[in-house]
């Protein structure tokens, strides 16, 4: 993977992902102030994954799979309530 992609097909849903700078960052999560802001972020409400712009391309792509980790595991957690209903 040379570029960051700006949407992932899991099969299940597709993911929008963006990169972003430190100040939207900081918005999206709602940092508060003196906490670190964060790499990445997976927002289950609008399917996107925000990647910080500012990490080398190699931190890119760890962020990315790891916040595609919480995506999937939000995926198997609502899946597991929707059967049970």
């Amino acid at each position: 993977m040379k570029r960051i992609p700006r949407k992932i097909d899991l099969g299940i849903y597709t993911v929008k992902v963006v990169l972003v700078t430190k100040k939207v960052m900081r918005e999206e999560s709602d940092c508060e102030d003196g906490e670190s802001t964060p790499e990445g972020l997976w927002d289950c409400d609008t399917d996107s994954v925000y990647i910080g712009r500012w990490l080398t391309a190699q931190r890119k792509r760890e962020v990315l799979f790891h916040e595609l980790t919480h995506a999937m595991i939000d995926y198997r957690e609502q899946g597991s309530h929707e059967t049970m209903d």
